[in-house]
């Protein structure tokens, strides 16, 4: 069986920070969709992140060009 697949939006913050590592640490195939705007705290190395911001429709599709149709 494959892991769980799932996309953070964000992934920095307090919350999804921690929830975060909880999900590597327990094997999710992990993504975010991160500004990449700060630093404070650091996403987990193992996870992939994409680059764009969703309140820019144009970035998102950018980002997710090449992933699974799945995710929407």
């Amino acid at each position: 069986m494959s892991a769980l697949r799932v996309l953070f939006i964000g992934g920095s913050g307090i919350i999804s920070s921690a929830c975060c590592r909880v999900a590597v640490q327990r094997g999710v195939d992990l993504y975010a969709l991160n500004r990449g705007a700060t630093q404070v705290r650091p996403l987990p190395a193992e996870m992939t992140i994409l680059h764009g911001d969703i309140r820019d429709p144009a970035s998102v599709q950018q980002a997710l060009r090449g992933q699974s149709s799945t995710w929407w």
